[in-house]
């Protein structure tokens, strides 16, 4: 009965030799580029054919879908995308509606020999997805959901494991203290994102925005280039500070900051009270000035409150957007200088 996948198995949508294509091609064209100028055409170009797909789907806030297919599975993990793999995650992403599978269906039928019965999307749904939970709360397409619950103690402990190995090993040349082992989980010692990890467990939120650590004079000299004055300390060192305190990545609070404030140039005549809320929490830095330690918190917090229900394949920096800023495309230019920063 389900022998459309094994057809849809065979249906290529793009593969790594199609992304090595593009890039030779994109090398040969526009080869006096800067490499990051081109990584991002090759994006562009990547997600112009996934979303030639999903345009016939005709679905709405589509872009997680997208970033998932072109970043994880194209780019990261360098996977061939087929069109089984196409389905497995549209299907999961979405709250079935009768005008979702009739798109769906059209869509299988133009790839299959053999039309699809008209009722077999609903059954595929029921037999794979618990319709009683939430897609955000649904296991990834590779477990199976009489598994899931065992899967969840599983990801409650590596969020634990996560947490102690942070604990003890995110700063290399800092002592560790060691709580005793009698202290409760709400122990002030404890660094704040284990606290946030045990309250807000999130299996959604890609490793790539956790706390890392960085290259931290390759980012100083970076700073140093856009004339910043977060490269001083005690700037530099507050949001590093901060971003460890939430397991955050810090390049993700550095790109909010050169997003909204340009990285505070040297130069401005209002850097000063500039640096102190960087991050323009409350409206901007001139209608709440406060202290760059204190504004780095606020938007943190703001952070990590977003990401807490952050939906599978969802882009995290679009999902950011809906709470951190009312510029509908913010998140475009701060997700464009976080890459940039990490490449």
């Amino acid at each position: 009965m389900m022998d459309f996948l094994k057809e849809l198995k065979e249906k290529k949508i793009l593969t790594q030799k199609d992304v090595d294509s593009f890039k030779s091609y994109i090398d040969k064209k526009y080869g006096s580029l800067e490499d990051e100028k081109k990584e991002a055409i090759l994006r562009d170009s990547i997600a112009h054919v996934v979303n030639r797909d999903l345009a016939e789907l005709k679905m709405e806030n589509e872009e997680g879908l997208v970033h998932f297919f072109v970043e994880k599975i194209l780019l990261e993990n360098k996977e061939d995308l087929y069109a089984d793999r196409f389905f497995e995650a549209v299907i999961a992403d979405r709250t079935p509606c009768d005008v979702f599978y009739q798109n769906l269906r059209k869509w299988i039928n133009d790839r299959i020999q053999n039309p699809l019965p008209q009722d077999l999307l609903h059954k595929y749904y029921e037999d794979n997805f618990n319709k009683n939970t939430s897609l955000a709360d649904s296991p990834p397409l590779t477990e199976k959901n009489s598994f899931a619950p065992l899967w969840t103690i599983w990801i409650g402990l590596a969020i634990i494991t996560l947490s102690l190995f942070f604990t003890f090993s995110s700063a290399p040349s800092q002592p560790t203290t060691i709580a005793p082992m009698e202290k409760s989980i709400d122990t002030p010692s404890l660094p704040a994102y284990v606290l946030l990890r045990h309250k807000i467990p999130n299996r959604n939120i890609p490793d790539y925005l956790h706390y890392h650590a960085i290259d931290q004079e390759g980012l100083k000299e970076y700073l140093t280039s856009r004339n910043s004055l977060l490269r001083n300390e005690p700037y530099f060192s507050q949001i590093m500070d901060t971003a460890k305190e939430f397991d955050l990545h810090p390049l993700l609070l550095f790109a909010i900051v050169g997003h909204e404030q340009a990285f505070v140039p040297e130069d401005h005549p209002y850097s000063t009270m500039m640096v102190n809320n960087p991050f323009n929490v409350y409206g901007s830095w001139e209608r709440y000035n406060t202290t760059l330690k204190h504004s780095a918190e606020i938007a943190s917090r703001t952070i990590y409150t977003s990401l807490s229900d952050l939906p599978p394949y969802m882009d995290p920096f679009f999902w950011i957007n809906r709470r951190y800023a009312e510029d509908p495309n913010w998140w475009k230019g701060v997700r464009s200088i976080f890459w940039t920063l990490h490449n």
